[in-house]
């Protein structure tokens, strides 16, 4: 049990570093996000609209599904623009808030427990299994997630690919870890 969560542990904090680094020092995140200019947003009548914090797009689906309301959001559509996809949070935020840390943590913890569940059911006997079975989870998380984002809320190929390549180096990271601390260590009974 102390190797098992101390396979855990490592493995959640290398997965954690991965995605820091990633996200923080590497320059491809940056690069695919892009700074939506002051001047397109009229904070004025941003804050006198009074939205809640929540998800947004636009145009919005017509609550009405008539073919005159489906018919005005396709010419919006086809006028543009398009945002499909915009968090919006009332108030003021932290840049590098603590409490993000540690929920992330946290986050990669649960990540890293699946991981470990998922290779217990694989025993793994070498590296290779389990970097593939980490490998067929990242590809597995890209595809459900990154990929079936990027086409209902168009997110471009420049912001999905480092997001599933962060998938993939943290998993196998992860795996690594796993099983270099605790899975190597087991012998299988056929």
């Amino acid at each position: 049990m102390k190797r098992k969560t101390i396979a855990i542990v490592l493995a959640t904090l290398a997965l954690f570093a991965w995605n820091a680094i990633s996200w923080m020092g590497l320059p491809f995140h940056g690069q695919s996000l892009q700074p939506l200019p002051d001047a397109v947003v009229e904070f004025t009548k941003l804050s006198s609209v009074r939205l809640e914090d929540g998800v947004y797009h636009y145009p919005g689906f017509p609550e009405d599904n008539s073919p005159e309301s489906l018919q005005k959001l396709e010419q919006k559509l086809a006028t543009g623009p398009r945002i499909p996809l915009m968090v919006y949070k009332s108030g003021p935020s932290q840049l590098f808030n603590p409490t993000d840390f540690l929920q992330s943590l946290l986050i990669n913890l649960f990540t890293v427990g699946a991981l470990f569940l998922l290779l217990a059911q694989v025993k793994p006997q070498d590296l290779r299994t389990t970097l593939l079975a980490c490998l067929l989870a990242a590809m597995l998380t890209g595809f459900a997630s990154d990929l079936a984002l990027m086409n209902w809320y168009k997110l471009s190929l420049e912001f999905v690919i480092p997001n599933m390549a962060d998938h993939t180096i943290g998993f196998c990271l992860a795996g690594i870890i796993l099983f270099s601390v605790f899975f190597k260590r087991l012998t299988y009974v056929a």
